[in-house]
């Protein structure tokens, strides 16, 4: 595996720190590799699809998960209404992570959002760090009302971790994409993990205030979320919180793109004791020829 992939084994020791081990994955981020290279789950490319992971956890989480209100959906930029550049709104690509633009108060440059739109149709995600899910996610756009406050409260967004419907940890973040963000850690139950990401959002100014409370709906997320992960062993969550009202997100099959580094080894510790491999696809699922010998060979280990 270092040979067939070796560029990716270099960009994970570049990026982690450590020289993974391929095949018999015991770490975390050596599952999430493990995982773009092996565990090919059909689900997991639906899943990568934006509007496909929405209808999934409004379907599964529970009765307060709704969607934000769609203003279009579409795959051809020249088909934009008049309507998205005139009140707030998000527009977001269906077939990627972090390919969003936020369209408020007229100022933005229409012609300018169209080219970032079109750009964004014409390429593929998740190439750079073989991240496979992404690979045959259909391009798309999806235009959403922008979610406001109707109180003052900031905006919240909720990335559960969980594996097999257990909720391991969760980001908690504050205005989410804009000027002025701020998170913190908690586990399952609510408690602050004294701990922060080592590469991105580090310094203290990126930190929620050690006196910010989580609200109520932080438990109604997390209940629905563990109701919707029942059959994936692990993946990412990310549900909104406006007024108590939960709106669903997106599901990260490869969080971080499989390099999350942390400043306590505490954070790994978690997920890499909850992430059971046992209940991935790949050992799951009867596979033939050389896969069906190496599933053979990995599952003795578990013996």
């Amino acid at each position: 595996m270092y040979v067939r992939h070796a560029r990716l084994v270099v960009q994970f020791r570049r990026k982690v720190g450590y020289w993974p081990n391929v095949a018999d994955p015991v770490r975390y981020n050596e599952k999430l590799l493990w995982r773009k290279l092996f565990d090919h789950d059909p689900r997991f490319t639906k899943l990568s699809n934006r509007a496909y992971a929405q209808e999934y956890l409004v379907e599964n989480a529970g009765a307060n998960m709704a969607f934000a209100s769609r203003v279009w959906i579409g795959n051809d930029v020249e088909q934009l209404p008049d309507e998205v550049f005139q009140r707030p709104t998000v527009i977001k690509a269906l077939h990627g992570s972090g390919w969003n633009v936020f369209v408020e108060d007229n100022k933005v440059e229409r012609s300018s959002v169209r080219e970032l739109a079109r750009n964004w149709l014409a390429r593929r995600y998740g190439r750079t760090h073989h991240e496979w899910a992404y690979f045959d996610v259909e391009p798309g756009l999806v235009v959403e009302e922008m979610l406001v406050s109707r109180d003052g409260e900031p905006l919240i967004e909720f990335k559960f971790h969980a594996c097999a419907g257990k909720v391991v940890l969760c980001f908690v973040m504050t205005n989410p994409k804009r000027p002025g963000a701020r998170y913190a850690i908690f586990d399952r139950d609510g408690n602050r993990l004294p701990a922060r990401a080592a590469v991105v959002y580090n310094s203290d100014e990126d930190m929620l205030p050690a006196d910010f409370k989580l609200p109520d709906a932080f438990f109604d997320a997390r209940d629905g979320v563990e109701r919707a992960s029942q059959d994936i062993d692990y993946a990412r969550y990310d549900i909104m919180s406006v007024n108590s009202q939960l709106f669903a997100g997106e599901i990260t099959i490869y969080c971080c793109g499989g390099y999350a580094v942390y400043d306590t080894q505490d954070i790994e510790r978690r997920l890499t004791s909850h992430w059971d491999i046992r209940n991935s696809w790949f050992l799951s699922t009867a596979q033939q020829g050389w896969r069906h010998l190496y599933a053979q060979a990995m599952a003795k280990q578990f013996v």
